[in-house]
């Protein structure tokens, strides 16, 4: 189910590592690199998406807390070391933003209701990466 939007994409370049990179096909290996980097771009974008849908509709479950906390953690660790270096945000960075808002979000659900006072040690490891902030 989480490969549907997947089966979308079709490779038309293929990469040889067996090739060797003379100037004549130097033009059409770097056209293979950046083929294969577009491709790799929108898988990870289109897993985003799916990552972003589901945790949208995802109900409101005890046993979801440690996932919450790790999506949380990451979201914060690459925005703290990928973004403080670039000027501008990437459409990868923005959904990543968007997939950290719905953890928290879950998150702060949780803690509202209670739920989270036996989580104690994810808390305290959470607010470790927003220190770094």
């Amino acid at each position: 189910m989480i490969c549907a939007g997947l089966s979308s994409i079709t490779v038309h370049c293929h990469l040889h590592s067996s090739a060797a990179l003379l100037p004549s096909n130097a033009k059409a290996f770097s056209c293979q690199l950046l083929c294969s980097k577009a491709i790799c771009d929108l898988l990870v974008s289109e897993g985003l998406e799916l990552l972003m849908n589901s945790l949208d509709q995802a109900p409101f479950d005890v046993h979801y807390i440690p996932t919450l906390f790790y999506l949380a953690e990451l979201v914060l660790y690459t925005i703290r070391n990928e973004t403080s270096h670039k000027p501008l945000l990437t459409v990868f960075h923005t959904q990543l933003m968007t997939v950290g808002r719905l953890a928290f979000e879950r998150i702060y659900f949780h803690h509202i209701t209670g739920e989270l006072v036996t989580f104690g040690d994810l808390k305290n490891h959470l607010c470790d990466y927003l220190d770094g902030l």
